[in-house]
């Protein structure tokens, strides 16, 4: 003969499970501690990223101080080569000019003392320097 096991029906809807209040607070409890515990992670990761990304900044203002205290030297050594009297007179000379020659300044007393005139016989000068003929014209102030 063959036996069998009939099945017992339970029914568990009437049954209510009480809730443990101590396993609920230190379960409240690990996750404060969790979160906590992550947030403190994320700020210092944040921290350690941003001293990080100053130092990339720091090296890339140094690199252009660098550059603009080169490019500042270049610039006063144009400028001290530009301002050389040496230079000036050469270039003046290529372009014709030269200095007056002392029978070819007059004073004026009437005017500012030190302001330079050109004698009136003296307004037309021939250029010997260069090869031409032709004559260049120098304006005189009018009084």
């Amino acid at each position: 003969m063959m036996e069998f096991n009939e099945r017992k029906v339970i029914r568990n809807r009437n049954v209510v499970r009480e809730v443990d209040r101590h396993s609920t607070k230190e379960l409240r409890w690990s996750i404060f501690v969790g979160f906590l515990f992550a947030g403190l992670m994320c700020l210092y990761s944040w921290q350690q990223h941003r001293m990080v990304e100053y130092g990339y900044r720091i090296e890339a203002l140094k690199k252009e101080q660098s550059h603009l205290e080169e490019s500042r030297r270049k610039l006063s050594l144009d400028q001290a080569t530009l301002e050389s009297p040496a230079r000036i007179f050469k270039l003046a000379e290529s372009l014709g000019l030269f200095t007056p020659k002392p029978h070819q300044v007059i004073f004026d007393s009437s005017s500012d003392a030190g302001i330079f005139r050109t004698p009136p016989a003296l307004a037309w000068q021939a250029d010997l320097r260069r090869s031409t003929t032709a004559a260049i014209p120098v304006s005189t102030p009018s009084n």
